[in-house]
């Protein structure tokens, strides 16, 4: 599902820090969960049911392959789509599969799944008992009570939704089949407006003056250019575009730095700009023929992870950068890695 489009990534308010012990956890499979590690969202591929996640440790560069598995003796299912923190669980994705599962955010045991999706893309907690999840297929949004972990109602939308962002009461989402930006009230769950952006937005975040930046694939279709929208969330407007050039095909996961001072993305090469516009764009590591896929920023050390899909059978590579692009370790993950959820 997701060779359709390259995910964005990481920094969405749907991915947050998971707060583990401070000392390693005791379980039966003797796999050392440590808190200064990281989660890594393997895809897995398309009707092939081997979605997984692994468990990399900063600090002696390790990695365990095949978590959920060996923890639980079952696997996640089809397509792996994103990952999200919400109240000592994480909440898995499963695209194919139309399902998120539910585990505990220290054992990584199973606890339990919500059903009844049709084709799910994200999560994104909005109050103390409710999520939103976008969905591909079924022209709604689903809003889901986190405490019985049940659908309660819906959000009628059309179109494909992809990544949404929380600010001051609203919910921001990208509408990539109608090239808008949907603004919710999370209030009332109602619609309060459409943004028109450019064409095929996926990607949403932050920056650190409170504007919502927009990452634009463009069209092939209809012969537009990707670009950088920023959205005013005071008056709900755009107050500024930057288009892209397509010689290195479509701009993918968009992510900032913890202080929201720096934007990163994946076109062709990783790219790197200042949130302060007119944006000045700087390739910081460069593609010398990998099929760059995920990027994550950690936000305790600002360093940089890119996977490598390579060639979407195999298991995928993960290169952790400095800030500035140097290369501190490479190392194997699952198939198709995607998604980085720091601890």
């Amino acid at each position: 599902m997701n060779k359709i489009i390259i995910i964005s990534t990481l920094y969405i308010l749907i991915i947050s820090c998971v707060k583990l012990n401070p000392e390693p956890i005791v379980n039966g499979n003797n796999i050392n969960l440590e808190s200064k590690s990281l989660i890594i969202c393997n895809e897995g591929g398309f009707q092939n049911g081997n979605a997984s996640i692994s468990l990399y440790s900063k600090e002696d560069n390790t990695v365990t392959n095949n978590l959920y598995h060996s923890i639980n003796q079952s696997n996640i299912g089809d397509v792996l789509q994103s990952i999200a923190h919400i109240n000592h669980e994480i909440y898995l994705v499963v695209n194919n599969s139309q399902k998120i599962i539910v585990i505990d955010d220290e054992t990584f045991e199973y606890k339990t799944e919500i059903n009844d999706f049709i084709s799910p893309r994200n999560i994104i907690l909005i109050n103390s008992n409710q999520a939103y999840v976008t969905d591909l297929y079924a022209n709604k949004i689903y809003i889901v009570n986190i405490n019985t972990k049940s659908i309660t109602n819906e959000i009628r939308v059309s179109g494909w939704c992809e990544e949404m962002i929380l600010h001051n009461g609203k919910v921001y989402v990208a509408n990539r089949t109608n090239n808008q930006l949907y603004i919710i009230n999370t209030s009332s769950n109602m619609i309060i407006d459409s943004i028109p952006t450019a064409d095929n937005p996926s990607d949403i975040d932050i920056d650190n003056n409170n504007k919502i930046w927009i990452l634009s694939k463009g069209s092939v279709s209809n012969n537009t250019n990707p670009a950088i929208s920023i959205l005013d969330p005071i008056m709900d407007s755009i107050i500024y575009v930057e288009t892209l050039n397509n010689l290195n095909g479509s701009p993918s996961n968009l992510s900032m730095n913890s202080d929201k001072s720096f934007a990163y993305f994946i076109q062709g090469d990783i790219i790197k700009t200042k949130t302060n516009y007119p944006l000045s764009f700087e390739t910081i590591y460069e593609n010398t023929g990998q099929q760059f896929y995920g990027l994550g920023i950690d936000p305790y050390n600002q360093e940089i992870y890119v996977s490598d899909a390579i060639d979407y059978i195999q298991n995928g590579t993960i290169y952790r950068l400095d800030s500035l692009g140097n290369e501190i370790d490479v190392f194997n993950a699952g198939i198709i890695p995607n998604k980085f959820l720091f601890h």
